[in-house]
């Protein structure tokens, strides 16, 4: 295929980019040319980092609406109160893991030796001095800012819907808080449910499977037909791996030499993804802007929206719809989810609230099976957003982004109300209870179609929208491998 210089095809992008939602981000002047203003540049690093970006936390006037919201469920005819809430939650913001940080030192060592051996200043040289804010002690835990949205979360929660001010709210308190083997995973349900429950037991039961005997929250571990998959398969890699050797990404390699001189031929591709990592990390952890980051800011928008993109390839094909098995063994947690919300129906449980906590690996494949993060996948394939050939300008119109479905402290979460009808007898009442479900993706409401697309289903109307999942999938054996003779 006949590509443009890149001088030409980036000018065609300048354009069609200030036309489609420029606006929305910095200002073009009248010869397409691009100046980021800082509160453009910095909204871009706080909510285009794939699945390191920022949680989208509701400002105190979206969750007065939302509470709102809730309350309109009473109407004249019935009244209805929260009687269990039941939530999935990707841990909060962490440290980076080890590898990450061997990455990073790794170009930070190269930048400075490349520094040294400049004649003049650079705009760079604090790389000279840089200490990293992480060590591989606190690596892949819970930072503080992660341990604080946990507590905003749990908050947040208790607020809406165990609060005796708001009128839906239960009174029930007694909830469950399981997690898995990482410690960020730990550290985030302690976190959490220091703040969700009032007055909090010296003891409180934090449940978790070991490492390789989590079939619900770490699904993805325990999955041979996947691994087998994924290691016989290339197009779980493919694309991604097409597109990080695309004009595209040369273009942003060319531009990170460029930006180091003459020695910046020295730079490859794999460095310029470690310096992405530690822009990531400085801003989820520290706000800050000025330094790693500024590597991205030069170039105008695009550098920052293709690495966006290629980090969403690969979580597209390796825990969504791009590979059917990686969401399909989601389903023992949907199962367990609505299996708690059942016993709560029929007094089996007597459970208010199950919290869980767990992974982005968690969160995407959950999302993808419930058919919540995606509505772009009949697209033809001149149109698809999800193959390394793909313009920038066609990935950004794609609805599947990391950065919304799978933040930092991303959570999905099940609502279940008991409703009785006003005015009638005690009898009655208890024989006319309709139970509804409210089901929430980043505490916003998500309207089903075969619920009328109304704020909530009834708990029949779930059980049947998720009926293979519930009651036909049987993940232990679609994941075994064929034994060949």
């Amino acid at each position: 295929m006949q590509t443009r210089p890149v001088e030409n095809r980036l000018h065609m992008k300048y354009v069609v980019f200030c036309s489609l939602w420029l606006p929305q981000i910095l200002w073009c002047n009248e010869e397409t040319t691009q100046q980021w203003d800082t509160e453009s540049f910095q909204h871009l690093l706080r909510t285009r980092m794939s699945t390191k970006s920022q949680y989208p936390t509701p400002s105190s006037e979206e969750f007065a609406a939302l509470i709102a919201q809730d309350n309109t469920i009473n109407n004249p005819s019935q009244q209805c109160k929260v009687i269990h809430t039941n939530f999935v939650i990707r841990h909060g913001t962490r440290f980076p893991t080890k590898k990450a940080i061997k990455k990073i030192l790794t170009v930070h060592k190269l930048l400075v030796e490349i520094l040294h051996s400049s004649q003049s200043p650079t705009p760079f040289d604090w790389l000279l001095s840089w200490t990293p804010p992480y060590t591989t002690e606190n690596e892949g835990t819970l930072a503080p800012i992660g341990e604080a949205e946990m507590s905003a979360l749990g908050t947040r929660i208790r607020n809406r819907f165990f609060n005796p001010n708001v009128p839906t709210a239960s009174d029930n308190n007694q909830a469950t808080f399981e997690h898995t083997w990482k410690v960020r995973t730990e550290q985030s349900a302690k976190a959490f449910a220091s703040v969700f429950i009032s007055d909090p037991p010296i003891n409180i039961e934090y449940r978790a499977n070991r490492a390789g005997e989590d079939q619900v929250l770490r699904f993805y571990d325990n999955c041979p037909a996947l691994d087998a998959q994924f290691a016989t398969e290339t197009s779980s890699t493919r694309h991604y791996n097409e597109y990080r050797h695309s004009s595209q990404m040369e273009a942003n390699l060319h531009h990170f030499q460029e930006l180091f001189g003459p020695q910046g031929q020295l730079l490859t591709q794999h460095h310029l993804e470690a310096a992405y990592d530690a822009c990531a990390f400085d801003v989820a952890l520290l706000k800050e802007y000025l330094q790693w980051c500024q590597i991205f800011r030069s170039n105008g928008p695009e550098m920052l929206l293709s690495m966006d993109f290629f980090q969403d390839l690969k979580h597209f094909y390796r825990k969504s719809y791009g590979t059917p098995l990686a969401y399909e063994i989601a389903s023992p947690l949907l199962r367990q989810m609505i299996t708690e919300m059942r016993n709560r129906t029929i007094g089996v449980s007597d459970v208010g609230a199950s919290f869980k906590f767990a992974h982005a690996e968690t969160i995407l494949p959950l999302a993808a099976l419930m058919d919540i993060s995606y509505s772009d996948r009949h697209k033809t394939d001149s149109e698809n957003h999800f193959v390394g050939s793909v313009p920038l300008e066609v990935a950004e119109t794609r609805h599947f982004k990391g950065a919304s479905l799978a933040p930092f402290s991303a959570n999905i979460g099940f609502v279940l109300y008991e409703c009785t009808q006003k005015g009638s007898e005690e009898g009655d009442r208890a024989a006319g209870k309709v139970f509804q479900v409210k089901t929430l993706y980043n505490e916003r409401v998500v309207r089903f179609p075969a619920c009328g697309k109304e704020d909530v289903c009834t708990m029949e109307q779930l059980e049947n929208l998720f009926y293979r999942w519930i009651y036909e999938f049987d993940s232990s054996q679609v994941c075994e491998v064929p034994v060949t003779n």
